[in-house]
């Protein structure tokens, strides 16, 4: 696990409480956090905690509106992608 992708990066703390998750993806959550959440699942530990952590940031996953930003971040992500499929072969 790279400890460097949590919320504020290797300067953040090593857990935060479910509030401090969900101001963190709702004032600074990225694109890049906002599509890995969407194959979030529970695997292990409390599965209703889990389930209502999930349900508490549903609102930073599946905004209510897509704009013209949304759509290009969409669009360079999937371009770094295929970029580094072609590097590695």
């Amino acid at each position: 696990v790279d400890m460097r992708l949590r919320p504020y990066g290797s300067s953040g703390s090593l857990v935060l409480s479910f509030n401090a998750l969900e101001q963190y993806y709702q004032d600074q959550g990225r694109d890049w956090e906002r599509y890995a959440m969407i194959k979030a699942r529970v695997v292990g530990g409390d599965q209703v905690a889990g389930k209502e952590l999930l349900a508490m940031l549903r609102p930073f996953v599946y905004r209510r509106y897509l704009d013209f930003s949304a759509i290009e971040a969409l669009r360079t992500m999937k371009q770094l992608i295929q970029q580094e499929v072609r590097r590695k072969g």
